[in-house]
C-alpha cells in the first residue's frame, strides 16, 4: 500500500527515503514543480548540519532532490492535496493538478507541508507589486540587490536579526523594528547592538505609504522613510487542506500547527506529521530530517504489527 507524504521538503524527503529503505512504497505529493521545500529559496548556509560543510539552502535543496530521484521514490509533482477522508483501506486523498481532480488511497499519511512567511497586514496592499518589499526570508534579491540603502527589518526573531547583520555587512544602514523585547538569540542581539550600521527600535508600524519609490510609515511618534522593507514576522503552517478535512479530527496547536507526540503521530491513527508544520522548538533542516526519520520508523512498526 501507498504511504502518502505531503510535501517535498527536508522532512518529507527524509521520511520517504527511510520508508523505502524499510520496504514500503512512499509517494511524495508536492504542489510545486521543484523539490526541496523552503530550502530552495534560502541563500543562507545551514550550520545545523555537522559534517556537510554548511551548504546553502539552495545547494541543500538540490542535493535532496537528487537523492530522492536517484532512489526512485515516486513523486507526484504539481499535485495539491485539497482534502483527506477516511477510506476502507486507510485514507483517500483528494488531489488537484492543472485544474483536474484526482484521488489517491494510502494506508498512512505524513503531513510535511512546512510553513510559509507570516503576512503583514500593514503591507498587504503592496505585496506582489512593490519590488522593495520582502515578506519573509525567501528571496535571492535580498542577497544580491540591497546595497548602500536604508532598510527596515520588521520582527524580533532570529531571521530578522540574521538578515539585519547580513545587510549591515553590505554597506546598508538598518533599523530593526520590534513590537516588544527581541526574541532572537542573545548573541544576534548583542552583535546588532554593537554594529554602528544597525539601530534597534521598538514601536508599532502604522500609516504605511509608498512615496517616490520609498516606503514611509510611522514608528511610534516618528515618520520614517526606507528604500527597502523586510518583514520577518515568523511563519504560519501550511495546513489549509485540513480545514476541508475536519471530519478526520487532526488536532492543531493554538497557533495552527499540527500537534504530534514524540513518535510524530497526530491525534489520528496512521496520520503523522514532521518538519516545520509541527511547530518545532528549533526549526532547522536537522530537526526536520530527524522528525521525518522518526515518523518513518513508527509507520514501519505500526503497519507491520497490523
Amino acid at each position: 500500500m501507498i504511504i502518502a507524504i505531503i510535501g517535498a521538503g527536508a522532512a518529507g524527503i527524509a521520511c520517504a527515503l527511510s520508508l523505502q529503505e524499510f520496504g514500503h512504497r512512499p509517494v511524495i505529493i508536492e504542489r510545486e514543480p521543484l523539490l526541496g521545500g523552503i530550502q530552495r529559496v534560502n541563500f543562507h548556509r545551514n550550520h545545523w548540519l555537522p559534517g556537510f560543510g554548511a551548504p546553502s539552502g539552495e545547494r541543500l535543496a538540490a542535493r535532496l532532490a537528487r537523492d530522492v530521484v536517484r532512489a526512485g521514490v515516486e513523486i507526484a509533482e504539481k499535485h495539491e492535496v485539497r482534502a483527506i477522508a477516511r477510506a476502507s483501506a486507510g485514507f483517500r486523498l483528494q488531489l488537484m493538478r492543472a485544474g483536474r481532480r484526482t484521488q489517491m488511497t494510502a494506508a498512512a499519511v505524513v503531513i510535511a507541508t512546512g510553513a510559509r512567511p507570516r503576512p503583514a497586514p500593514q503591507f498587504a496592499r503592496f505585496a506582489g507589486r512593490a519590488q522593495n518589499l520582502f515578506i519573509g526570508p525567501g528571496s535571492r534579491r535580498i542577497q544580491t540587490d540591497i546595497r548602500g540603502a536604508r532598510v527596515a527589518v520588521l520582527g524580533g526573531g532570529d531571521n530578522a536579526f540574521d538578515h539585519a547583520l547580513y545587510l549591515a555587512r553590505h554597506r546598508n544602514t538598518v533599523d530593526v523594528i520590534t513590537a516588544g523585547t527581541p526574541r532572537a538569540r542573545p548573541q544576534f542581539v548583542a552583535m546588532a547592538r554593537a554594529d554602528r550600521r544597525i539601530t534597534l527600535r521598538r514601536g508599532a508600524v502604522a500609516n504605511v505609504a509608498l512615496e517616490n519609490g520609498q516606503f514611509a510609515f510611522d514608528v511610534g511618534a516618528a515618520r520614517e522613510r526606507y528604500d527597502y522593507v523586510l518583514v520577518m514576522y515568523g511563519f504560519t503552517p501550511n495546513t489549509e487542506f485540513l480545514a476541508a478535512s475536519k471530519s478526520l479530527g487532526v488536532r492543531l496547536t493554538p497557533g495552527g500547527f499540527v500537534a504530534v507526540n514524540l513518535k510524530q503521530q497526530t491525534s489520528v491513527r496512521n496520520i503523522y506529521a514532521a518538519g516545520d508544520v509541527t511547530h518545532l522548538q528549533l526549526p532547522s533542516v536537522a530537526t526536520a530530517v530527524g522528525q521525518g526519520v522518526v515518523a518513518a520508523r513508527w509507520i514501519d512498526r505500526n503497519l507491520k504489527s497490523c
